[in-house]
C-alpha cells in the first residue's frame, strides 16, 4: 500500500528578522530593568547610609546628654528636678510661663559643712542653677533658669519634638505634655537633639509585696516603709488620663510583671492604658543613699544602733552642732544649772537600743521595764547640796540618756476642813471652850475647825511598753498655799469675821518650830489596795496608761490615825512612815489633817473670833457658818529663810528612806517663784477672762460651810467622814479644753520629758507643759469623776471623762527596727527642761513661738524641729540591716541577715531596699559589714549605703499630683499590725486594723481599743492614738497642696529644706514646713483636721479649741503667729507632717539617680535638606560607685573627701551613670 506523500508549508519571508528584532527588544527590556533595579538598589543604599548617619547623631546626641547629666548630676551635692517646678501660679494646675515643663534640671545642693555650725539655706535657687538637661539652649547664658520660661525650640526649625502625642496620649498641638529640644549640629551632614527627664519625681507601678515577706512580716513593717506606691488612687485630670484605675488594685501582687507603663494593661485583660501617665508614672525609678547636703553616702542608723557600745566619736557629740561642741550654752544661775538643750547622739544610741533594757516574756505582748532603785547611766537631773546630799538645783540641759519611766501628768493637792468635837482630845476640851469664856456659854464651844489635806498624783506611761515600779515615791515639796478661816455667822456676834489677820501659810500649820516650815508630802506608791487599806504590790502602768494614786488607808482608822500634828505622817521621818498610797481615789476625807490653822499664835493679838493667846486653834459651834479665804504664800526653810520654788518629784525606791537627790529622781517638775510673793500672784493669775483671780473665797464660787454639816466625831471612822473641799492646787500638764494659759500642749511643750523648769518670774505659763493653777472648788465640782472604776484617770483632753482620756501613747519606742528617720521623734530629743521644748521634732516643722521667724536659735532657746530635721533628713537612713528580735516575726543574728538579704532569699523591713553586689558575692559582701554573728564592723554604719539601693525613691521636688497621690496612698486598703487594749492588757494583732482607704499614722503599730476604752469610747481612744483615714477627695486635695508647696517654695536644694519651714521673716512659708502647710490648707478643702470628712473632724470640734489673737494677748511671744491655732495639733489622730513622713519618708530623697533621655538624630545633604531621622531612648541609672573605682586608682564608693584624698575624676564628676536599657524609636512612638 503506498502512503501519500506529506505536505510541506511554505514559508513566508522575512520572518526571521522579525524575531531577531523581537529577542532584541526582549534583551533591551531586560537590560533597562537590570539597570532600573540596580538604580533602586544604588538608591536604597544611599538612603542606608542616611539613616545610619542619623543614627549614629542620635547616639551621639544620647551620648552628649549623658556626659552632661555625668557632669552635672554625677556628684552628690546636686539636686534633680523638672522645669515644672517654675511654675509662676503654684494655685493651679495648669503649668503657667515654662516652655517646656518636663526637661529635667540641675542645681547645687545647699552644702552643709559638719564642722561647723548649721547655716541658713540661700533659698534664691538662680544662684544655685547649673544648667537645663536639654540640647539647643543659648549657649551664651547656659546657667539661667529663665531660659526655658518659654521654649525657644517649638514650631521651629531648629526644634524637634521628643515627646509627642504618641508618647503623652494628648493629641492638642502645642500640649505642655508634649516635650521639644533644639537640634545641635554634629558634623557637615547632620544634627542631634536630647532632652533629659527625670524618673525619680515619678511613681513607679511595678512595685508590689515582696514574696519573700511573710503575712505577719509585712504588717509590723508596712506603716514604716508601704510595699508600693498606689498608683490607682490617682486623679484622671491631665487629657488622655479619663479612664478609673482602681481596676489595677485586684493585680497590685503582679504589678513586679510589668516593665512599661505600655505592659500594664497585660497585668489582666480589661485594664486601662497608662501611656497617658508617662509624666507620672514609670518603672524605673532607684535612688542612691546619697548626702546631698555634706557629700558622700547617707551613714545608717541601723547599724549605728547595733554596735555593743557607741563609738567613741559619738559619745559626747551633739546631734545639733555635730560635734562635741554644744551648739548653745546657757549659763547657771543661782536657781538652777544650765548647759545646753542640745540633744546627745548617745540618746538616740540608748532610744535604738531600749530593748537591753526591757524583758519579754510573750511576743504577742509589749515588753515590760522594771524600774526600782537604780538610775539609767550618764542621767543627771540635777545637782545635790554639798553639805547635806540632798537635792539643790536641776540640770536644764539635755541628758545624754533619760529612764523610760512614767511623768507626772497632774498633782493635786486638795485642802478641805470640817468640825471635830473636841471632847476626848486633850487638852482643847477644855482649852477651846475656855477660850469662849467656859462655863454654860463656853460649852457651845465644843468642836475645832481641822484642815485636811489629801495629795492626788496622776502617773502616765507615755510609752508603747509596760512599766512596772517597784515602790517608787512621789514627793510635793514646799506648797506655796496660804488659808484665812472666816467665821460668817455665829451666836456670838463678837466672833464673826476672821479668825486670823492674815493668810497663814501651810507650812506654819504646826504647834512645835521642829515641825514646821520646809513642809513635804511624801507617798510610796503601791499597785493595789485591800478593803482595809493596806497597800501592796508593784505599780503596773500598760501603755500609755494614765493612772491616779491617792492615799491608801483603814478606812476605819479613825482621826487619831491621820492627825499629822506633828508633821510625821506625811513628811519623810526617822520615826514615821511617809504616806502609802494605791491606784484610786477613796474621797476627800482619806487624807491628813492638822488642827493649828491660826499659825503661830503671836500674830494673834489676844482673844480674837474663836481663839485665845497663845492657842493655834479654831474652836466652833456647829450652828457657825464658815467661808475659807484662798492664797498665795512663800514657804520657808527650817532655819525661816525664804524658798523659792515648788517642786514635785516621781522618785525611785530609795526615796522613801533618803532625801531627794540626784540619785533617785526620776521625774521632777519645779515652779520658781524666787521667793516673791508678787511673782507667785502675778504667774497663777489666768489670763482668761473668766478665770480666777487670787486671792478669793470659798463664797465666790459656793455656799459657805455650816459646821454641823461637816462635824466629825473624835471616834468616828474615815469611812464615815463628810468634809468640806473648798481649794486644790495642781501642777498640771496641759490640755485641750482646760488650760489656765492656752498654747498647744501635744506639739510645743512637751508634757512627756521627765524633767520641767519653769521660771514664774521670767517664762509665761503658756510656754511650759504644766501649769501650775489655784483652783476653788465648785458645788458639784467632779472630782471623784477624775477617776474611773479601773482607779485611771484622764488627760491629754480634759482632767474629767467628758473630754479626757486615759490611754494615750506619746513615745514609740521600736519594736521592730527602725525604718524612718521621723521615728526618731518619738525618742524625746527636744525634753530638755530649757523653754521651747518641743513634741516629735523629727518631721514636724512647727514655727516656735518663742524664736524669731528668721532665726533657729536665741540665747535661751533653739528651734529643734528645724535643728533636728537639718541635721538627719540628708545625711542617715535606716538600713534595717539589724539583729532581727523578739518582736520581728523570724529570728536572725546580723550575719544571717545581711547574707539573706544580699542573696534575696529574704527581704528586710524596709522592702524597696535591694543589694546593690556590683560582682560581689553574699560571702564577699558580708565580711563588710558584719564582724561576728550579730556585731557589726565598727565602720558598717558607713559603708552600708554603698551596698544598697532603693527602688521607688522619690523626690520631693515632683510637681504631679497623680504621683503623690501614690506615694501618699501607699496604705491603702492594707493590714498593718496594731496594739490592742482589751479592758485587762495590750496584746499585739498583726490582723485586727484593716485600713479602708488611704491611711497615715505617726505609729507603726497604732494603739487600739478593743475592749473597755473607758472614757469617750473606742472613737476617742483611737482619736488619741490611731492613724488618719483619708477619703480619695481628701488624697486628692493633699496631694494638690503638696504641689502647690513644692512649686511656691522649690526646687528644694536638700530634703530637709522640705522638711523644714523656711528661716525668713514672717510669712505662711516660715510658718511651717511644705507638708504641714498642705495639711492646714489642701484645695478646696480647708485644713484637713478641722474640716475632715471623717469623725477626725468631730473630735477636732469637741476636744480642742481654736487658739486665735485674743487667747494669746499679754503672752511675750516673739512670734506670736506660731502659737495660733488648733490645739488638739498632735493627737495620735491628728493629721500632722510628722504622720506622713513617718510613712514615706524612708523613700524621700531631694534628687534623682535615674533618668530617660529622649534622643533624636538626622541626615542631611550637601543643602541642608534632611534626608533621614532617627530618635532612641536610653534609661541611665547612678550608682553608688565612683567613675573611677578603687581598682582603677581612684575611691571606694563609701569615701568622702573628709576620710579619704578623692581623684580629681571622682571628685569633679561624682558616681558612676549606668545605662539600665535603650532602644531605637520609631516616628510614630513619639
Amino acid at each position: 500500500m503506498t502512503l501519500p506523500k506529506p505536505m510541506v508549508p511554505q514559508h513566508r519571508r522575512g520572518f526571521t528578522l522579525v524575531i531577531s528584532v523581537a529577542l532584541l527588544v526582549l534583551l533591551m527590556m531586560i537590560a533597562l530593568g537590570t539597570l532600573s533595579l540596580s538604580g533602586i538598589a544604588l538608591r536604597s543604599s544611599e538612603r542606608s547610609l542616611w539613616q545610619a548617619q542619623a543614627r549614629a547623631n542620635a547616639r551621639c546626641a544620647l551620648f552628649l546628654a549623658i556626659g552632661e547629666l555625668q557632669r552635672h548630676a554625677g556628684p552628690d551635692q546636686r539636686i534633680t528636678a523638672p522645669a515644672s517646678i517654675m511654675d509662676s501660679v503654684a494655685e493651679t494646675e495648669s503649668v503657667q510661663d515654662v516652655g517646656e515643663p518636663l526637661v529635667a534640671g540641675v542645681w547645687s545642693a545647699h552644702q552643709q559643712n559638719p564642722n561647723n555650725p548649721p547655716s541658713i539655706p540661700n533659698y534664691d535657687k538662680r544662684a544655685a542653677f547649673r544648667r537645663w538637661l536639654v540640647s539647643g539652649l543659648s549657649t551664651t547664658a547656659p546657667h539661667q533658669m529663665d531660659q526655658l520660661r518659654t521654649s525657644p525650640f517649638r514650631n521651629t526649625d531648629n526644634g524637634v519634638c521628643l515627646v509627642g502625642k504618641r508618647t503623652s496620649r494628648d493629641p492638642q498641638e502645642g500640649s505642655l505634655n508634649h516635650l521639644w529640644a533644639g537640634k545641635i549640629p554634629l558634623n557637615p551632614s547632620g544634627h542631634g537633639a536630647y532632652a533629659v527627664i527625670d524618673e525619680g519625681v515619678k511613681a513607679r507601678i511595678d512595685l508590689a509585696a515582696p514574696t519573700t515577706m511573710s503575712a505577719v512580716e509585712r504588717s509590723r513593717s508596712v506603716a514604716g516603709m508601704p510595699a508600693r506606691h498606689a498608683f490607682e488612687l490617682a486623679r484622671q485630670s491631665s487629657t488622655g488620663q479619663g479612664q478609673n484605675l482602681q481596676d489595677y488594685f485586684a493585680v497590685r501582687e503582679q504589678a513586679a510583671k510589668a516593665i512599661t507603663l505600655a505592659s500594664g494593661p497585660l497585668l489582666r485583660s480589661g485594664l486601662p492604658d497608662l501611656s497617658a501617665y508617662f509624666q507620672d508614672f514609670t518603672t524605673e525609678s532607684t535612688g542612691v543613699l546619697a548626702d546631698v547636703t555634706g557629700g558622700g553616702l547617707r551613714k545608717d542608723l541601723s547599724l549605728f544602733a547595733e554596735l555593743p557600745t557607741i563609738p567613741a566619736n559619738y559619745l559626747n557629740r551633739r546631734l545639733y552642732s555635730d560635734t562635741d561642741q554644744a551648739l548653745l550654752s546657757i549659763p547657771n544661775t543661782a536657781n538652777f544649772m544650765g548647759g545646753s538643750p542640745d540633744p546627745f547622739w548617745n540618746l538616740l544610741y540608748e532610744q535604738m537600743n531600749a530593748h537591753r533594757r526591757w524583758s519579754v516574756s510573750n511576743a504577742q505582748q509589749p515588753p515590760s521595764h522594771l524600774i526600782s532603785s537604780s538610775l539609767p547611766s550618764r542621767y543627771r537631773p540635777g545637782t545635790n547640796h554639798p553639805q547635806t546630799g540632798s537635792w539643790q538645783l536641776m540640770q536644764r540641759a539635755a541628758q545624754p540618756n533619760v529612764p523610760l519611766a512614767p511623768v507626772i501628768l497632774r498633782a493635786e493637792l486638795m485642802f478641805s476642813f470640817f468640825a471635830k468635837e473636841t471632847r476626848g482630845h486633850s487638852p482643847w476640851e477644855w482649852e477651846v471652850s475656855n477660850a469662849f469664856g467656859g462655863g454654860s456659854a463656853g460649852s457651845a464651844w465644843n468642836h475645832m475647825l481641822h484642815l485636811i489635806y489629801t495629795p492626788i498624783v496622776t502617773l502616765w506611761n507615755p510609752y508603747n511598753i509596760v512599766l512596772r515600779l517597784r515602790r517608787p515615791v512621789i514627793e510635793l515639796a514646799n506648797p506655796p498655799v496660804a488659808f484665812r478661816f472666816i467665821r460668817q455667822r455665829s451666836n456670838v456676834l463678837s466672833s464673826t469675821g476672821e479668825v486670823t489677820n492674815r493668810l497663814v501659810p501651810v507650812d506654819e500649820m504646826y504647834v512645835n518650830g521642829p515641825e514646821k516650815f520646809d513642809k513635804k508630802f511624801v507617798m510610796e506608791l503601791f499597785g493595789q489596795v485591800s478593803s482595809n487599806g493596806q497597800a501592796s504590790g508593784d505599780v503596773v502602768l500598760q501603755p500609755g496608761e494614765v493612772r491616779v494614786f491617792s492615799p491608801a488607808v483603814d478606812p476605819n482608822w479613825n482621826f487619831v490615825n491621820v492627825f499629822d500634828w506633828q508633821n510625821n505622817l506625811t513628811d519623810r521621818s526617822n520615826y514615821a512612815a511617809q504616806i502609802r498610797a494605791a491606784p484610786g481615789w477613796r474621797g476627800p476625807q482619806y487624807g491628813f489633817n492638822i488642827d493649828w490653822l491660826t499659825g503661830d499664835p503671836s500674830y494673834v493679838n489676844g482673844p480674837r473670833n474663836g481663839t485665845a493667846y497663845n492657842l493655834g486653834v479654831i474652836g466652833t459651834q456647829l450652828t457657825d457658818v464658815w467661808d475659807v479665804e484662798c492664797g498665795l504664800a512663800v514657804p520657808r526653810q527650817k532655819d525661816q529663810t525664804s524658798i523659792g520654788r515648788y517642786a514635785i518629784s516621781l522618785l525611785t525606791a530609795t526615796g522613801a528612806s533618803s532625801p531627794t537627790s540626784q540619785s533617785n529622781v526620776l521625774s521632777r517638775l519645779e515652779f520658781d517663784f524666787h521667793a516673791n510673793p508678787n511673782v507667785l500672784t502675778t504667774a497663777l493669775t489666768s489670763t482668761s477672762a473668766v478665770g480666777t483671780r487670787i486671792p478669793f473665797k470659798m463664797s465666790d464660787f459656793s455656799n459657805p460651810e455650816r459646821s454641823s454639816n461637816i462635824r466629825v466625831g473624835f471616834s468616828d471612822p474615815l469611812r464615815n467622814w463628810i468634809v468640806r473641799p473648798f481649794m486644790v492646787l495642781s501642777a498640771q500638764a496641759k490640755s485641750t479644753t482646760e488650760n489656765d494659759f492656752p498654747s498647744k500642749p501635744w506639739i510645743q511643750n512637751d508634757a512627756a520629758r521627765p524633767l520641767s523648769y519653769q521660771s514664774l518670774r521670767d517664762d509665761h505659763q503658756a510656754w511650759n507643759s504644766h501649769e501650775l493653777v489655784l483652783m476653788p472648788y465648785r458645788n458639784g465640782m467632779a472630782t471623784d469623776a477624775k477617776v474611773d472604776a479601773q482607779q485611771r484617770g484622764f488627760g491629754f483632753g480634759g482632767s474629767t471623762p467628758l473630754f479626757g482620756s486615759s490611754f494615750l501613747i506619746h513615745r514609740e519606742l521600736p519594736l521592730t527596727p527602725v525604718q524612718s528617720l521621723a521615728q526618731l521623734g518619738h525618742f524625746g530629743l527636744a525634753s530638755s527642761a530649757f523653754r521651747g521644748s518641743v513634741d516629735h521634732p523629727v518631721g514636724n516643722s512647727w514655727a516656735s513661738p518663742l524664736i524669731p521667724s528668721h532665726q533657729v536659735q536665741t540665747n535661751n532657746a533653739v528651734d529643734h524641729c528645724w535643728l533636728a530635721n537639718h541635721r538627719l533628713w540628708d545625711s542617715w537612713y535606716a538600713s534595717t540591716l539589724t539583729n532581727q528580735r523578739a518582736y520581728w516575726p523570724t529570728t536572725k543574728n546580723l550575719q544571717q541577715v545581711i547574707q539573706d538579704f544580699v542573696s534575696e532569699t529574704s527581704t528586710l523591713p524596709n522592702s524597696r531596699l535591694r543589694p546593690r553586689r556590683n560582682g560581689r558575692t553574699a560571702e564577699e559582701i558580708s565580711p563588710i559589714l558584719a564582724r561576728s554573728t550579730t556585731e557589726p564592723q565598727a565602720d558598717a554604719y558607713l559603708k552600708a549605703a554603698a551596698l544598697q539601693m532603693l527602688d521607688g525613691a522619690f523626690n520631693v521636688n515632683s510637681t504631679s499630683q497623680a504621683a503623690w497621690m501614690a506615694l501618699l496612698g501607699g496604705l491603702d486598703r492594707t493590714t498593718l499590725s496594731s496594739l490592742v487594749w482589751n479592758g485587762t492588757l495590750t496584746s499585739i494583732d498583726d490582723n485586727r486594723l484593716v485600713t479602708t482607704g488611704p491611711f497615715l499614722t505617726r505609729r507603726r503599730m497604732p494603739f487600739l481599743s478593743g475592749g473597755s476604752a473607758s472614757a469617750g469610747g473606742a472613737d476617742r481612744f483611737n482619736f488619741w492614738n490611731g492613724g488618719c483615714q483619708l477619703t480619695q477627695e481628701e488624697l486628692e486635695a493633699l496631694a494638690a497642696g503638696i504641689v502647690r508647696e513644692v512649686k511656691r517654695r522649690g526646687p528644694f536644694l536638700s530634703l530637709a529644706e522640705f522638711v523644714n519651714r523656711r528661716v525668713a521673716p514672717v510669712s505662711p512659708l516660715s510658718l511651717k514646713g511644705a507638708i504641714q502647710a498642705a495639711i492646714d490648707d489642701a484645695p478646696g478643702l480647708g485644713n484637713l483636721n478641722t474640716n475632715a470628712q471623717t469623725n477626725r473632724r468631730n473630735f477636732f470640734a469637741s476636744l480642742a479649741r481654736e487658739i486665735g489673737q485674743r487667747d494669746i494677748q499679754g503672752i511675750p511671744y516673739v512670734n506670736p503667729n506660731a502659737a495660733l491655732g488648733n490645739n488638739a495639733m498632735g493627737a495620735g489622730g491628728a493629721l500632722d507632717q510628722a504622720a506622713v513622713l513617718t510613712q514615706i519618708g524612708a523613700s524621700l530623697s531631694a534628687r534623682s539617680d535615674t533618668f530617660r533621655i529622649r534622643a533624636y538624630g538626622d541626615s542631611t545633604d550637601a543643602n541642608g535638606k534632611v534626608i533621614a531621622r532617627a530618635w532612641c531612648e536610653a534609661v541611665v541609672q547612678r550608682v553608688p560607685e565612683f567613675l573611677l573605682s578603687k581598682s582603677q586608682n581612684g575611691n571606694d564608693p563609701w569615701e568622702t573627701p573628709s576620710t579619704a584624698t578623692m581623684h580629681p575624676i571622682n571628685q569633679a564628676l561624682g558616681r558612676r551613670f549606668e545605662i539600665r536599657s535603650f532602644r531605637w524609636l520609631a516616628a510614630q512612638e513619639i
